[in-house]
């Protein structure tokens, strides 16, 4: 008897769907009140993570086509 499982299947896939709506509007309300109350830019901070995500994805790039040109 296997009836519980199946429920708990359809009960868990509602409650995802539940979790990524209630997700979605609390992004629309932050991105409305970053709309009207735009935070001040830390360029320092910013420029950081740029820069340290051009040089991850540069590794990884390197890393792909050594993979890519080894087949």
């Amino acid at each position: 008897m296997t009836f519980g499982y199946h429920r708990a299947e359809i009960i868990g896939a509602m409650l995802s769907i539940l979790i990524i709506w209630v997700l979605i509007a609390w992004m629309f309300v932050e991105g409305v009140h970053r709309f009207f109350n735009p935070p001040e830019i830390q360029g320092g901070i910013m420029l950081c993570l740029a820069c340290c995500g051009l040089f991850f994805n540069l590794v990884l790039m390197k890393i792909l086509e050594d993979k890519v040109s080894k087949t």
